[in-house]
């Protein structure tokens, strides 16, 4: 359920960043206790879209909150969050997260870029808990630094229990280990310079990049145990979660059951596989389990999502569409030429049938497109219809408009399991 909420305050944070602050009315003071680490889903409308982000909670005081946004490029919501000007009203969901203080004492955080803002609130409040914090933050420049004065008040207050270390990667200091991006190996050597206490740390946690958490979550190990490593990367708009955070892949089907409450999601190109999501209110969100239940082997992604892999298959050259009909997921394969029945739950493969030989002869066939232009699937009880994307191709025929097909069901569409 979204709120209205007033925007109160607006500050730069570096560059091309921005710290929003919202007044919490008296009366939803409940509905907006948050726990440090937790985030605040935004809504507006801009440019005629109705769009959602999620951004961390950095800073939160009785009857007010703050997050902060920095600017993507050719990102459209954070683009929108750099004009927005005290006194607007934004749609706003109760605080959620799993990425969270649970009470720690003695902890290590380690973040890099927009990363900080969880952080913020987590520091705050195991220092206002009397507990000691060590900061590991990387940017590009000092420029680039977010909530920079909130830090270094945090500094001045806690001297004996607040370690602050800052990792410029285009901006050179007189410390060579604080020179670069922060890698597990630079983590590793700052604590062994003793300027963190890795082993000691009751737990640690990470924001950032995808590839920064991967590479000192690899590092932590043998250092600090697995169930004290906490961690959330985030993500840039136009980057999706999941599968895509490991590759450059693009969603391109897209199932729902009938209940609205999984969504399945295919991705072609540079990475392929299959994605499957449940829904937790008004998002779609990763099982506990994993999400990823289909991957090439060479882009088979970890953790969090790596449990999700139920069955390691090479995946078709563009798995271009998906469909949910009769408890089945239903795969259109473009380069094979065929319509394919799963496992809803598992992606497993059950049974196929080929639509080549309809295809792939005149006046169907475009020569220049040998791997095929099936694009879009419908499965019914009157039938399969299978869609042709063809860019404004010409057929044989001199016409450009692109050909709808549709076959009946096949005879042994319920049938056996193709081994």
């Amino acid at each position: 359920m979204f709120h209205d909420l007033t925007v109160s305050n607006v500050r730069p944070e570096g560059d091309s960043a921005v710290a929003l602050t919202f007044d919490i009315p008296g009366a939803a003071a409940e509905t907006f206790r948050f726990v440090p680490g937790q985030y605040l889903t935004l809504r507006a409308d801009v440019e005629g879209a109705d769009l959602r982000r999620s951004y961390s909670i950095a800073e939160g005081a009785e009857g007010r909150l703050c997050v902060g946004v920095r600017e993507v490029p050719g990102g459209v919501f954070s683009t929108f969050a750099q004009s927005v000007k005290a006194g607007d009203v934004l749609r706003v969901m109760a605080p959620e997260g799993r990425f969270v203080w649970r009470g720690e004492k003695r902890v290590v955080l380690i973040a890099a870029g927009s990363g900080i803002t969880p952080m913020l609130s987590i520091a705050s409040a195991v220092l206002d808990a009397g507990g000691e914090v060590a900061l590991i933050y990387g940017n590009r420049s000092t420029g680039t630094i977010m909530f920079r004065g909130a830090l270094e008040d945090l500094k001045d207050r806690y001297v004996e229990r607040f370690t602050l270390m800052h990792v410029l990667s285009r901006e050179p200091q007189d410390v060579a280990l604080l020179n670069g991006r922060v890698t597990g190996e630079k983590v590793v050597a700052l604590a062994r310079a003793g300027a963190v206490d890795l082993a000691g740390a009751e737990g640690v946690f990470l924001c950032g990049p995808g590839a920064m958490i991967e590479d000192v979550s690899t590092a932590l190990e043998g250092i600090v145990n697995r169930d004290k490593i906490h961690f959330e990367r985030f993500y840039t708009e136009g980057e999706a979660r999941g599968l895509w955070q490991q590759v450059n892949a693009l969603a391109e089907g897209v199932a729902i059951d009938a209940q609205a409450n999984t969504l399945w999601l295919a991705a072609e190109r540079q990475g392929r596989g299959l994605v499957k999501l449940q829904r937790q209110g008004d998002q779609w969100v990763c099982p506990l389990a994993g999400c990823v239940l289909l991957a090439e082997r060479r882009f088979l992604p970890t953790e969090p999502f790596g449990p999700g892999i139920l069955n390691r298959e090479v995946m078709p050259v563009d798995f271009s569409d998906l469909a949910y009909w009769k408890g089945w997921l239903w795969s259109l394969e473009r380069n094979a030429h065929q319509v394919c029945r799963r496992n809803a739950l598992s992606g497993q493969r059950e049974r196929c049938w080929s639509f080549a030989q309809s295809v792939l002869v005149e006046p169907y066939f475009y020569p220049d497109a040998p791997f095929g232009l099936a694009e879009a699937l419908l499965i019914s009880e009157e039938g399969i219809v299978i869609g042709l994307d063809n860019n404004n191709r010409l057929r044989p025929d001199g016409d450009a408009r692109p050909w709808l097909f549709h076959f009946a069901l096949p005879a042994d569409w319920q049938e056996g399991v193709t081994p």
